[in-house]
């Protein structure tokens, strides 16, 4: 597929979202939508729906430098929703809806809930988080944390949003999706990155973003077209 001509395309293994993660759940499917920009970083996003809920403990997901952030549309029963996180156990008595979980992959997170379950996942690479923070020249991004179940306003919102984009994947043009990840990337570092720090400065030498872009162009350019000025004026 030409990167240039979408950044939309159905979820397909490995990684830990779309299908895969329908089968972590041991559903029988989950609408998915990659938001794929050209020369930028990925996030996916997927809705883990199951009128029965999840009465066995989810599957190990492979580890993976990655984050899913979970999203729940629907509270949690009156039994809570249980969680691993590299065995270590915890039951979250109370879950609302719009309650948010963060969960590195590295970790082997898994979780069972008795009740309904209605979820969307945000499965975002440690390189779209890099590329981000580089973009804006503030120190990188080491983790995200918040306690299970925090309310979040402003990404249940988000999510209600884009939820008949899973059903639809052409519902939205490329232009709003990729404000779309610009917003939620930005929501979510400051909300629940505590290693968000100072600006970068940068004494001689390129910044990442520049450094980026002057490797796009020459791979783009390789029969030897483009000049040093181009270069500079780009960066």
């Amino acid at each position: 597929m030409n990167p240039g001509v979408s950044m939309m395309r159905e979820l397909q293994e490995p990684a830990a979202y779309g299908g895969q993660m329908a089968q972590y759940f041991r559903l029988g499917k989950a609408p998915s939508l990659v938001i794929c920009p050209p020369s930028k970083q990925q996030i996916a996003i997927t809705r883990l729906a199951s009128a029965k809920g999840l009465p066995d403990q989810s599957a190990s997901i492979p580890r993976e430098k990655a984050f899913v952030i979970s999203v729940h549309l629907t509270p949690a029963c009156d039994r809570g929703c249980e969680i691993w996180v590299d065995d270590r156990y915890s039951r979250i008595a109370t879950w609302p809806a719009g309650g948010v979980g963060i969960y590195d992959l590295e970790a082997n997170p898994r979780a069972r809930n008795a009740g309904p379950v209605d979820w969307v996942h945000y499965h975002v690479p440690r390189s779209t988080l890099d590329v981000f923070s580089d973009d804006l020249q503030i120190s990188s991004i080491e983790s995200l944390r918040c306690p299970h179940g925090t309310f979040d306003p402003v990404l249940h919102q988000m999510t209600l949003m884009m939820l008949p984009s899973l059903a639809a994947p052409h519902l939205y043009c490329e232009l709003f999706l990729d404000y779309f990840r610009l917003l939620f990337c930005a929501h979510v570092t400051q909300r629940y990155a505590p290693s968000l720090g100072a600006i970068k400065t940068y004494r001689g030498g390129l910044a990442p973003w520049q450094q980026r872009r002057a490797a796009e162009l020459l791979r783009g350019n390789l029969d030897g077209q483009i000049g040093l000025a181009d270069l500079a004026n780009e960066c």
